[in-house]
């Protein structure tokens, strides 16, 4: 067998002969992301959509996994699914959260920086982080090009 890279959570990589990127033999839907979802749904008020309805499209979740591997490893299809789940329950729960801080200051716009709130008040400080950073990069850019587009050329 040909070893495989592993991907670590502090972002780098060792070397192995076992199949990886198995998902965990658990549900989602345990502990504390099981609290978490009834929170949600008591907070919104709204009970979720059928479960095909509000997952992210399973391609585009492949094609981001194995963009963020070697091309010598594989991701099996339980682990794209597990992935697709993940995924999209973080997405529900964030914005469930973000939602809540609009209502609480009487906005109807849920904006990058409610969400960058939510992660920090749902104890996620590693993803706001993150977020803030690209967030911050892309308000410089699109103020870049505010003024690239207010500067007509030939005047």
């Amino acid at each position: 067998r040909r070893p495989f890279h592993v991907l670590r959570p502090d972002g780098g990589f060792h070397v192995s002969n076992r199949f990886i990127f198995r998902p965990l033999k658990m549900g989602l839907r345990h502990g504390r992301m099981k609290n978490m979802l009834a929170e949600m749904e008591d907070q919104c008020g709204e009970t979720f959509l059928k479960t095909t309805d509000r997952l992210l499209p399973v391609a585009n979740i492949s094609k981001i996994m194995k963009n963020s591997i070697p091309p010598s490893a594989k991701v099996s299809k339980d682990s794209k699914d597990m992935m697709q789940r993940s995924a999209s329950e973080f997405i529900a729960i964030v914005t469930c959260r973000a939602k809540n801080i609009c209502d609480l200051e009487t906005r109807k716009t849920i904006t990058g920086d409610d969400l960058i709130r939510a992660m920090d008040d749902l104890d996620m400080p590693y993803y706001a982080e993150i977020a803030r950073k690209y967030y911050d990069q892309y308000k410089a850019l699109m103020e870049r090009g505010k003024k690239d587009a207010a500067v007509v050329p030939g005047s």
